[in-house]
């Protein structure tokens, strides 16, 4: 089928629509993994997404989510790279084919490229950042921080985070980098 995809597509799909419903769930399940994987590695994030949603086993759904995720950091990445201002202003005014979270991302990679100027890009544009944005911020601050080994300012950091799942997460390796440093 991957075959198939990859040189016909549409002929695979119509294939796809006139069989799925002799096809058992095993079937379909890696019949969608090949449409979504095929997808991916067209850079078309939404027909992934769209197929991924379709796979029922956890496992195989998980793995194909997984490389979604790589495909779209990968991507955002490369565009930080190019224009971080204009990336980084286009998710926080909600003009990107990236949701929010993705700013922490953003400016993790800004920072790990050019610290000062992502530092004085914040600086201007925090205080008129709406705080359901600016706490990814924080949290890419946050690492950065634990990266270096200052866990005040992590802290301090992930105090501004409002998100349990990356609160949780940035708490945890502040908690690591402390044990680390204890030891």
């Amino acid at each position: 089928m991957k075959n198939y995809i990859k040189n016909d597509a549409g002929g695979a799909l119509k294939w796809y629509d006139e069989h799925k419903s002799s096809l058992n769930q095993v079937e379909l399940d890696h019949i969608e993994v090949a449409f979504a994987e095929n997808s991916i590695s067209s850079s078309n994030i939404s027909e992934a997404n769209r197929w991924a949603a379709l796979i029922s086993e956890e496992n195989l759904k998980k793995t194909v989510d997984g490389k979604i995720w790589s495909s779209e950091r990968d991507s955002l990445r490369k565009e930080v790279v190019a224009n971080p201002v204009g990336t980084l202003q286009s998710i926080v005014s909600g003009q990107s084919k990236y949701s929010d979270y993705w700013i922490e991302e953003a400016m993790g990679t800004w920072v790990a490229k050019d610290f000062d100027k992502a530092q004085e890009w914040y600086q201007k544009n925090w205080n008129s950042m709406p705080a359901n944005k600016s706490q990814y911020l924080a949290a890419a601050f946050a690492n950065q921080a634990t990266e270096q080994g200052d866990t005040a300012t992590a802290s301090q950091w992930a105090a501004h985070i409002q998100d349990a799942k990356t609160k949780q997460r940035i708490e945890a390796g502040i908690a690591k980098a402390e044990a680390a440093k204890s030891k």
